[in-house]
């Protein structure tokens, strides 16, 4: 065993909060206290990226008016993905986007202006695995987390 590898409790709870892991549809109002807020966003910063980099920002969304702008946008996206999808376009379209209106906190993943020189196209799956870090830990808080391209809280 190295001094990497993680004893056998612990392992039983990684792999806990992976098998438990679910999508969220349905979000809680209210608050997500602040110190469970900035462990979520310290395990979205400690995911790995190519090369380190960590290229991502977090803006957190707390005008009701952005929300529902960013709403819209997702909105569009999601039937432009359920057409896309051909036949499975009405089963696809049975997922609701509502979460990104009703969530307690809404947390929107960035790439800095210009950060595209150098982190290539492999920023795109770096962002979204800053996302599952902080997703896993809302579950093992008993919390939901959605990620999309941002999270959910």
């Amino acid at each position: 065993m190295t001094r990497h590898a993680f004893d056998p409790q612990e392992r039983d709870a990684v792999y806990r909060a992976i098998r438990e892991r679910r999508d969220m549809r349905h979000f809680a109002a209210g608050k997500v206290p602040q110190e469970q807020l900035q462990r979520l966003l310290q395990a979205a910063h400690q995911a790995p990226s190519v090369g380190l980099m960590q290229p991502w920002r977090f803006v957190r969304i707390t005008r009701q008016t952005l929300r529902e702008s960013i709403h819209q946008l997702v909105e569009q996206e999601r039937l432009e993905t359920a057409r896309a999808l051909g036949e499975r376009e009405d089963e696809f379209m049975r997922l609701k986007v509502e979460g990104v209106l009703s969530c307690a906190e809404l947390l929107v993943a960035a790439l800095p202006p210009g950060r595209e020189a150098h982190v290539f196209d492999a920023r795109y799956g770096s962002g979204l695995g800053c996302l599952r870090h902080p997703e896993l830990m809302a579950g093992g808080a008993g919390r939901g987390a959605g990620a999309g391209l941002g999270l959910a809280v």
